[in-house]
Protein backbone atom coordinates (compact mmCIF):
# COMPACT_ATOMS: atom_id res chain seq x y z
CA UNK A 1 0.00 0.00 0.00
CA UNK A 2 1.35 2.99 -1.15
CA UNK A 3 0.77 6.70 -0.47
CA UNK A 4 -1.75 8.05 -2.16
CA UNK A 5 -3.41 11.36 -2.61
CA UNK A 6 -5.04 12.65 0.72
CA UNK A 7 -5.12 15.71 2.88
CA UNK A 8 -2.06 17.39 3.23
CA UNK A 9 -1.35 17.21 7.15
CA UNK A 10 1.34 18.60 9.58
CA UNK A 11 2.82 16.82 12.40
CA UNK A 12 3.77 17.57 15.94
CA UNK A 13 7.49 17.26 16.72
CA UNK A 14 7.17 13.69 18.15
CA UNK A 15 5.64 12.33 15.11
CA UNK A 16 2.71 11.53 17.56
CA UNK A 17 0.08 14.03 16.80
CA UNK A 18 -1.20 14.87 12.55
CA UNK A 19 -3.75 17.52 11.79
CA UNK A 20 -5.47 17.74 8.16
CA UNK A 21 -8.31 19.80 7.14
CA UNK A 22 -11.07 17.57 6.06
CA UNK A 23 -13.02 19.49 3.23
CA UNK A 24 -17.28 19.58 2.36
CA UNK A 25 -20.10 20.62 1.86
CA UNK A 26 -20.25 21.23 6.22
CA UNK A 27 -17.12 23.78 5.56
CA UNK A 28 -13.64 23.12 6.95
CA UNK A 29 -13.05 20.75 9.55
CA UNK A 30 -10.18 20.06 11.42
CA UNK A 31 -8.95 16.38 12.10
CA UNK A 32 -6.21 14.75 14.18
CA UNK A 33 -4.70 11.42 14.29
CA UNK A 34 -3.11 10.90 18.04
CA UNK A 35 -0.49 7.94 18.22
CA UNK A 36 0.08 7.13 22.07
CA UNK A 37 2.42 4.72 23.26
CA UNK A 38 0.39 2.51 25.55
CA UNK A 39 3.64 -0.15 25.90
CA UNK A 40 6.92 -0.32 24.74
CA UNK A 41 6.38 0.22 20.98
CA UNK A 42 2.97 -0.86 20.72
CA UNK A 43 1.10 2.40 19.99
CA UNK A 44 -3.17 3.25 19.97
CA UNK A 45 -4.34 5.31 17.49
CA UNK A 46 -7.29 7.55 18.05
CA UNK A 47 -8.64 9.97 15.49
CA UNK A 48 -11.35 12.47 15.50
CA UNK A 49 -12.46 16.51 15.23
CA UNK A 50 -10.50 18.91 16.68
CA UNK A 51 -12.60 20.55 19.64
CA UNK A 52 -12.52 24.50 20.73
CA UNK A 53 -10.24 22.95 23.92
CA UNK A 54 -7.28 21.79 21.63
CA UNK A 55 -8.29 18.78 22.10
CA UNK A 56 -10.40 15.86 19.56
CA UNK A 57 -14.00 13.74 19.90
CA UNK A 58 -13.52 10.99 18.14
CA UNK A 59 -17.61 9.96 18.72
CA UNK A 60 -18.60 12.62 15.98
CA UNK A 61 -20.14 11.56 12.82
CA UNK A 62 -19.19 14.54 10.75
CA UNK A 63 -20.02 13.05 6.98
CA UNK A 64 -18.78 15.92 4.89
CA UNK A 65 -18.85 13.99 2.01
CA UNK A 66 -14.91 13.40 2.10
CA UNK A 67 -14.44 9.95 3.83
CA UNK A 68 -12.31 7.92 1.38
CA UNK A 69 -9.71 11.77 1.30
CA UNK A 70 -10.12 11.24 5.01
CA UNK A 71 -9.60 7.97 5.04
CA UNK A 72 -6.57 8.36 2.50
CA UNK A 73 -5.07 11.23 4.74
CA UNK A 74 -5.35 8.50 8.01
CA UNK A 75 -3.62 6.14 5.71
CA UNK A 76 -0.55 7.93 4.53
CA UNK A 77 -0.31 9.72 7.60
CA UNK A 78 0.35 5.68 9.07
CA UNK A 79 3.04 5.31 6.93
CA UNK A 80 4.94 8.50 7.94
CA UNK A 81 4.24 7.17 11.39
CA UNK A 82 6.26 4.52 10.49
CA UNK A 83 8.91 6.24 9.09
CA UNK A 84 9.62 7.86 12.06
CA UNK A 85 8.82 5.05 14.56
CA UNK A 86 9.73 1.79 12.14
CA UNK A 87 9.42 -1.02 14.80
CA UNK A 88 6.13 -0.38 16.34
CA UNK A 89 3.05 -1.83 16.44
CA UNK A 90 0.15 0.01 15.87
CA UNK A 91 -3.23 -0.69 17.47
CA UNK A 92 -6.71 0.14 16.00
CA UNK A 93 -9.59 -0.29 17.59
CA UNK A 94 -13.18 1.24 16.76
CA UNK A 95 -15.36 3.97 18.70
CA UNK A 96 -18.59 1.79 17.77
CA UNK A 97 -20.01 -0.45 15.65
CA UNK A 98 -20.27 1.70 12.65
CA UNK A 99 -16.85 2.15 12.15
CA UNK A 100 -15.93 -1.61 13.49
CA UNK A 101 -18.25 -2.65 10.27
CA UNK A 102 -16.23 0.37 8.27
CA UNK A 103 -12.65 -0.77 9.81
CA UNK A 104 -13.56 -4.12 8.67
CA UNK A 105 -14.62 -3.10 4.93
CA UNK A 106 -11.48 -0.95 4.60
CA UNK A 107 -9.25 -3.68 5.15
CA UNK A 108 -11.30 -6.28 3.29
CA UNK A 109 -11.56 -4.07 0.09
CA UNK A 110 -7.79 -3.27 0.31
CA UNK A 111 -6.30 -6.24 1.86
CA UNK A 112 -3.92 -6.87 -1.83
CA UNK A 113 -2.70 -3.55 -1.22
CA UNK A 114 -2.04 -3.44 2.59
CA UNK A 115 -0.60 -6.77 3.29
CA UNK A 116 2.48 -6.63 1.21
CA UNK A 117 3.62 -3.73 3.08
CA UNK A 118 1.96 -4.61 6.91
CA UNK A 119 2.11 -7.55 8.95
CA UNK A 120 -2.09 -7.18 10.11
CA UNK A 121 -3.35 -9.07 13.17
CA UNK A 122 -6.97 -9.35 13.90
CA UNK A 123 -8.00 -8.90 17.76
CA UNK A 124 -11.36 -10.68 19.35
CA UNK A 125 -12.24 -9.18 22.03
CA UNK A 126 -14.53 -12.03 23.91
CA UNK A 127 -12.39 -13.94 24.62
CA UNK A 128 -9.51 -11.48 23.87
CA UNK A 129 -7.25 -12.90 21.28
CA UNK A 130 -4.74 -11.96 18.57
CA UNK A 131 -4.60 -14.03 15.47
CA UNK A 132 -3.46 -13.46 11.96
CA UNK A 133 -5.72 -11.33 9.64
CA UNK A 134 -7.37 -13.48 6.98
CA UNK A 135 -9.64 -11.14 4.51
CA UNK A 136 -12.97 -12.60 5.38
CA UNK A 137 -12.97 -12.83 8.53
CA UNK A 138 -14.62 -9.50 10.79
CA UNK A 139 -12.88 -8.08 13.79
CA UNK A 140 -13.26 -5.85 16.56
CA UNK A 141 -9.64 -4.41 16.39
CA UNK A 142 -6.22 -4.43 14.09
CA UNK A 143 -2.90 -4.41 14.71
CA UNK A 144 -0.40 -3.41 12.27
CA UNK A 145 2.81 -2.83 11.82
CA UNK A 146 5.49 -2.27 8.70
CA UNK A 147 7.21 -5.37 7.20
Amino acid sequence: MKKQEGYAYSIDEASTRYEFVSTGPKGDIVKVVLLEEIAQGFWNLSFGDLTVDGDFDDSIVTDNNDMRMVLQSIANIIHEFFDHHPDSEVYIEPVDKRRKLLYNRIFQERHEEILPVFNVSGVFKQPLRRVKYLHQTSYDCFIVKRK
